[in-house]
């Protein structure tokens, strides 16, 4: 995220293949990466996009971020991992425990409510949209970031359906740890906004 903002801020479109293949390489580390780089990640490299236009960028970011997970995938394909905590999603087991989910989301709200996490993720990503908005630099692009955040907070807590452990115990050991990203980014959007915002001579016009 910071390598996609660096690259609008700075004019330098290298920096998005760039970044894009070092968070596809990152998705070897854990098993949640895939669906933080698609779900939080994705929506700066389209602000990046949106704001240094460029068909080659386009290009080599497709080939950067392929050869970022192509380590990933032939891990997958490969080896098999038995994972111990959580079982392989399937239609019937999600069906099986949907009536678990309003529990879930209970531990979740809860946990969000005791980090002081609620306020960063609800509201700056709105006062930074509609202050943008006012200031004339909205784009689709910086609508498409807070909507990303907004998506994590309400489809993070899925995963713990296909937990082997006590949805609690699971939940009050990692979920903090997988807002972290959605959290950096409400920051980072914020950041963006008032240098936008403020005029700064570095910024890219577009």
């Amino acid at each position: 995220m910071i390598v996609m903002a660096l690259a609008v801020h700075s004019g330098r479109r290298w920096l998005v293949p760039f970044g894009l293949f070092v968070a596809g390489a990152g998705t070897l580390l854990k098993l949640e990466a895939m669906l933080l780089l698609c779900v939080v990640l994705l929506p700066w490299a389209f602000r990046a996009f949106e704001t240094l236009p460029s068909k080659s960028t386009a290009w080599h970011s497709l080939v950067a971020v392929t050869l970022g997970l192509l380590p990933t995938v032939l891990w997958r394909l490969t080896l098999e991992v038995d994972n111990p905590v959580y079982a392989w999603p399937t239609w019937s087991g999600f069906l099986e425990k949907v009536p678990a989910l309003p529990g879930i989301y209970l531990a979740c709200i809860k946990l969000v409510i005791k980090g002081n996490l609620l306020l960063l993720l609800t509201l700056l990503p709105v006062v930074a949209t509609a202050y943008a908005q006012r200031a004339g630099v909205g784009s689709f692009g910086m609508w498409l970031v807070p909507a990303s955040i907004w998506a994590c907070l309400a489809g993070l807590p899925v995963i713990y359906l296909f937990s082997s452990l006590p949805h609690v115990q699971q939940i009050q050991t990692s979920f903090l740890r997988l807002l972290f990203l959605p959290t950096f980014s409400a920051t980072l959007l914020l950041f963006e906004v008032i240098r936008l915002t403020s005029g700064d001579p570095g910024s890219v016009k577009r």
